[in-house]
């Protein structure tokens, strides 16, 4: 029997207990959960997902794990509507560890059944590839139950893709700006966009926050966001190898971050609370 907790899911199968986790910070409670209390019910652990290949040794000392299995495919049992289309990613930001947990860009050829395509950069696909994925996000979708679409790189959009995803069975469409050093192109994909016909109230913008700039410049970023009347999204950065969620490195810290600040801008943009003040 499959169980799930917010971030990573187990099963045990012929003995060996699978395990797929999706954050670092999630090991130490995987540890806990399965080695320090064993079950009777299971010979050895297996244990995959992007943060097993972010930190491939934390489970070295447990001679009954094997650490870095493939299971690729467990991303159906974090979310059963999910599907993607490619693996990798064209880019290599320097905050991003795509390329070291996914490694070269590749399409598949076969698609997992889902409405809510989680591809890494879904507007670097071929054309042709790219109208295939969205055709699949509309096979899978309904009235009740539309598609979501992330992985949107706005330095990459066109008109072409802009008209196919107007016409999608989408609900929720996923684009970023995670830099200023690119906001011209975010502001000219939101015209290509808007020119399409896709309202303001499907379009969500992610934005990195905490990686090389200081919380001032992240909040200025989330309020350019905001006077175009699309959502933010603020993503606090954290390494890919952490293993405390909450901890603020010495760098961020350098950079004027603190748990306070953390929390300021993730409380407001995501929940406005207004008792947070400025």
């Amino acid at each position: 029997m499959v169980q799930w907790s917010k971030t990573f899911v187990s099963w045990v199968k012929d003995r060996t207990l699978f395990v797929s986790v999706v954050f670092s910070w999630d090991l130490p409670a995987v540890e806990r959960r399965f080695c320090l209390q064993r079950s009777m019910e299971f010979d050895r652990i297996v244990i995959g997902g992007p943060a097993i290949r972010a930190v491939p040794n934390y489970f070295s000392q447990y001679e009954f794990v094997t650490a870095g299995g493939d299971l690729d495919l467990a991303f159906k049992l974090h979310n059963k509507q999910a599907t993607r289309t490619s693996i990798g990613c064209v880019r290599h930001c320097p905050h991003c560890g795509v390329d070291h947990i996914e490694g070269r860009f590749r399409l598949l050829k076969r698609f997992a059944p889902g409405n809510v395509l989680i591809d890494n950069n879904l507007t670097a696909l071929p054309m042709n590839h790219f109208h295939r994925a969205m055709d699949h996000v509309d096979k899978y979708s309904t009235r009740d139950n539309p598609g979501d679409i992330q992985g949107v790189d706005v330095r990459f959009i066109n008109e072409e893709h802009a008209r196919r995803i107007k016409c999608a069975r989408i609900n929720v469409l996923r684009i970023a700006l995670d830099s200023f050093s690119y906001v011209d192109q975010w502001d000219r994909a939101l015209e290509i966009l808007f020119a399409a016909g896709i309202p303001k109230r499907k379009i969500r913008s992610y934005a990195l926050v905490a990686f090389d700039t200081d919380p001032g410049e992240g909040w200025k970023r989330c309020e350019h966001i905001l006077k175009r009347g699309i959502k933010p999204l603020p993503m606090f950065y954290r390494p890919p190898d952490i293993l405390d969620k909450n901890r603020i490195t010495d760098n961020q810290e350098k950079m004027g971050w603190n748990d306070f600040e953390r929390r300021r801008i993730m409380q407001w943009f995501y929940q406005h609370k207004a008792a947070v003040k400025y």
